[in-house]
């Protein structure tokens, strides 16, 4: 026998259902206050960054995003769209959240990885996982949470950029990241398209990137050139920027390079060398190549005491020696003279360089104290030298050069030297870099119809240097005014043009360094015969 159903009037029926119209209606009503306003939806759907635009103002926005399709805030938008809008976003079949998030993304305009939450649980969720990954690195383990996507060099592979170019036809620049992009060039001038206009209204023609590149080249400052040129400074840093010119202050460039700590430091040991070690050189060429202690005193210049201290076991500063079965030191004339070279500083006064970092304080006209940051910690100097040393270092190399070629290049004498040691090892480099440069811009020329001029020559170096195929020729300020020359006897074939870039090249080491042909084969190690054809 069944059961007699529960009367409709039961005092407990009608509380539950007073208790689910109370419910339903208190839900409706916090729905309510937690969507936005049907006219202001719209604006919300046309702009993935409204949030972020309205949290600069209030606060609150910062805990919230609202969802494009009905205007509900919420923390996180995702549960909402699985439970709210899932057949709207998985187009009537059934999908998974990450289908229907990146649908949602697709529609609005997000990027393909942007999190549907708030900024505050985004930040929220960040700093947990940097605290949980600080941890993991601390113990030795690998960090977690971060994806492909910070892997070092990923796109560096053709297989890396093959996928980068595939996810972005796939996915196409989406509305937010335009607006990123937007932002981020805001206030910034328009160098390429820009139109200046005089007092009358009239277009006049922008500054070029020769007009610039000549003023910094002249030491001015970015404020003076923007003041010069009628320009922004921040135009003005950007395209110094593009054109390769160091940031930072003005400085002195020297043979296609800005002048920095690596040339103080190469003239440090030029004058060590005229100094010091020319002299040690010449008593070693008339020894033999082992040495006894006595000769070896004679030749570094220091008492036999000295020899017998850097000797020992207990020495922090030991001389390269051996012994003999009978126990007596011998030296390698070899590992004497890369010894003396390399000392720079001991407990006495014998083969150390103090004297010499005082001299050249003297010549620069700074503190030894800063001498010797440079030549003991030169790795803290990235920066170009400010202007004015640069200046005053290039008119003590000037003045070592000219003392060193009237000194004989023997113990005796003999015909001088003409280029320092530090030159040696530089003209190589400077002979295969300003020849590349100059083959480049020769058959630039050869192209050209009608005469060539330094301002197109100039346009063109700026432009070329901009993309990294030009290395020292726009540095090199004491060879503009040859350019234009170079290239119409190049244009010219029967007035000088049979000449190349290797033979151009040579020439104007020549002259830049005043040595011979002969000499310039003996330190590029080329073939005599063709430098002296040239």
């Amino acid at each position: 026998m069944e059961p007699n159903p529960r009367p409709a009037s039961d005092p407990e029926q009608a509380k539950l259902e007073v208790q689910r119209e109370y419910a339903s209606e208190y839900r409706a009503r916090h729905r309510g206050s937690r969507r936005v306003a049907p006219e202001e939806l719209p604006l919300f759907q046309d702009d993935p960054l409204r949030e972020e635009k309205l949290s600069r103002r209030e606060t609150e926005w910062k805990k919230v995003i609202v969802c494009r399709l009905c205007g509900f805030k919420a923390g996180r938008l995702i549960n909402h769209l699985k439970v709210f809008h899932r057949i709207e976003l998985s187009d009537g079949s059934e999908a998974t959240a990450t289908f229907i998030a990146n649908n949602y993304r697709k529609r609005f305009g997000y990027n393909k990885r942007q999190p549907l939450s708030c900024a505050e649980l985004r930040e929220k969720y960040s700093q947990k996982l940097k605290g949980r990954n600080s941890r993991r690195r601390w113990q030795g383990r690998p960090s977690v949470g971060q994806g492909t996507r910070f892997k070092k060099k990923r796109a560096a592979t053709p297989s890396g950029i093959h996928r980068g170019v595939e996810a972005r036809k796939e996915w196409g620049t989406s509305q937010q990241a335009k607006q990123r992009m937007s932002a981020s060039r805001k206030g910034r001038p328009n160098i390429k398209n820009r139109k200046r206009r005089n007092a009358t209204g009239e277009v006049v023609a922008t500054a070029s990137d020769w007009q610039r590149a000549r003023l910094r080249l002249a030491g001015k400052e970015l404020s003076q050139i923007a003041k010069k040129l009628e320009l922004d400074d921040e135009s003005v840093r950007q395209s110094l920027h593009r054109m390769r010119f160091p940031p930072g202050r003005p400085c002195c460039f020297f043979r296609g390079e800005a002048i920095t700590h690596k040339h103080l430091l190469a003239h440090f040991e030029d004058l060590k060398y005229v100094r010091n070690l020319r002299s040690i050189e010449f008593r070693a060429n008339a020894n033999g190549k082992e040495l006894t202690v006595r000769e070896a005193s004679e030749l570094l210049g220091v008492p036999e005491p000295w020899i017998y201290a850097h000797t020992r076991q207990s020495s922090k500063d030991s001389i390269p020696h051996s012994k003999t079965e009978r126990g007596a030191l011998t030296f390698l004339k070899d590992q004497l003279l890369d010894y003396a070279q390399d000392r720079r500083h001991g407990v006495s006064s014998f083969l150390t360089t103090s004297k010499l970092e005082t001299e050249l304080a003297g010549r620069l006209g700074i503190s030894a104290r800063r001498v010797y940051g440079f030549v003991a910690h030169p790795e803290s100097y990235k920066n170009p030298l400010p202007i004015t040393l640069g200046e005053r270092l290039l008119s003590s190399i000037a003045s070592l050069r000219e003392e060193f070629r009237q000194l004989g290049s023997t113990a005796k004498g003999g015909r001088p030297k003409t280029l320092l040691p530090s030159e040696g090892k530089e003209l190589p480099g400077k002979y295969d870099t300003l020849k590349s440069d100059l083959n480049l811009m020769l058959s630039w020329a050869e192209r050209l119809d009608d005469g060539v001029k330094l301002e197109e020559v100039g346009k063109w170096m700026c432009e070329q240097s901009g993309l990294g195929r030009l290395q020292v020729l726009l540095f090199w300020p004491s060879l503009h005014e040859k350019l234009s020359v170079i290239c119409e006897r190049a244009r010219n074939r029967d007035h000088g043009g049979r000449l190349g870039a290797a033979e151009r090249s040579k020439e104007i080491l020549c002259q830049e360094y005043r040595i011979s042909p002969r000499q310039l084969a003996r330190a590029v190690t080329l073939p005599s015969k063709t430098l002296i054809a040239a």
